[in-house]
């Protein structure tokens, strides 16, 4: 079991039982905003399971089906996370707004739901921190949403404090009030999740990354220009594609060179990176009529040496000796 699939069972152990505990606690004392909290930690535990299912996809190698590997899953599992909160905020809202309305009674608020809530608080914020930090070292969007799950947790029941405590001092609108304010927290959460993973599916990545790139790759020695150049992400790990011109009258192992240090640059600005260069040769202003001269014989596969250039009025004359026995392979 690989570190991110630990992560993940342990957020997922600790989901459950925190949306059990928070769900019997809210039915007993009839509290809509403990119930909604509750709601939202299970939302939190399916979210988690998929989580867990979808970093064991991700991590499969690349194969014929998917030649950039598996990390889109992480994706589709954070859509799915975030789709299940607009759901769940649509609903809580729904059943607020009739509690309100409706002039329900409040709820019977003793000091179990503050000890509950109180230790949910903690856990909360321990799986959180763990769950960014194998975010962070693993570059998991998944982990990151889980994350994000957990201290939006620590968030709503926080509101659900604030709603109890005004419930003892006499507000009886402040549990449906409460369960408001979630399910808008809720909702906010589903759209920023929704719309971050709306852009990793449709490979977008910030104008920076590229600009960067660019700049570093022209000012690399022998690269006279860059034609394009394209990134992708995969889950964790970056893609990038690039078609660079170079001069005409360098030799194989020149090119060879520009071309590692054209991937080296992109590995020290990416760290989980694949760089594929395409290079072309290209006429440069610069180039002497030795060079030329050589290049010409090349194109012919024909070695030559001793190149004498004179310049005759208007007229140019060039001599020089070559192989006659490389020529024809004798």
């Amino acid at each position: 079991m690989t570190r991110k699939e630990r992560v993940a069972l342990v957020s997922l152990i600790a989901s459950i039982g925190l949306t059990t505990a928070k769900l019997v606690v809210g039915l007993l004392i009839g509290s809509l905003a403990l119930v909604t909290d509750a709601l939202h930690s299970g939302t939190d535990a399916i979210a988690t399971l998929v989580t867990f299912l979808a970093v064991r996809f991700a991590d499969r190698p690349a194969d014929d089906d998917h030649p950039y590997g598996h990390g889109k899953f992480e994706d589709l599992a954070a859509l799915g996370e975030g789709t299940l909160l607009l759901v769940l905020a649509g609903g809580v809202a729904v059943e607020a707004w009739n509690h309100f309305v409706g002039a329900a009674a409040p709820p019977s608020v003793n000091i179990v739901a503050f000890v509950v809530l109180g230790v949910e608080i903690l856990i909360n914020l321990w799986r959180a921190r763990a769950l960014h930090k194998a975010a962070v070292d693993t570059g998991s969007r998944a982990l990151a949403a889980d994350a994000m799950h957990f201290l939006s947790d620590v968030a709503s029941s926080t509101i659900v404090i604030i709603g109890f405590i005004a419930t003892l001092y006499g507000a009886d609108w402040a549990d449906p009030v409460t369960a408001a304010a979630i399910a808008i927290f809720i909702g906010w959460l589903g759209l920023r999740m929704i719309r971050r993973t709306a852009d990793e599916l449709t490979d977008r990545v910030s104008p920076t990354i590229g600009r960067t790139l660019r700049r570093l790759l022209q000012d690399l020695p022998g690269v006279v220009t860059i034609d394009q150049l394209r990134v992708r992400a995969v889950g964790p790990r970056h893609f990038v594609d690039i078609s660079a011109g170079v001069p005409r009258t360098f030799s194989l192992s020149e090119t060879a060179s520009v071309k590692r240090a054209m991937v080296a640059t992109i590995s020290a600005e990416i760290a989980d990176s694949e760089a594929t260069v395409s290079l072309r040769p290209m006429p440069i202003d610069d180039e002497s009529l030795r060079e030329r001269v050589f290049l010409a014989a090349s194109r012919e596969r024909i070695p030559v040496h001793h190149i004498t250039i004179q310049h005759l009025g208007d007229r140019l004359s060039i001599s020089l000796d070559w192989s006659h026995a490389a020529r024809t392979g004798a």
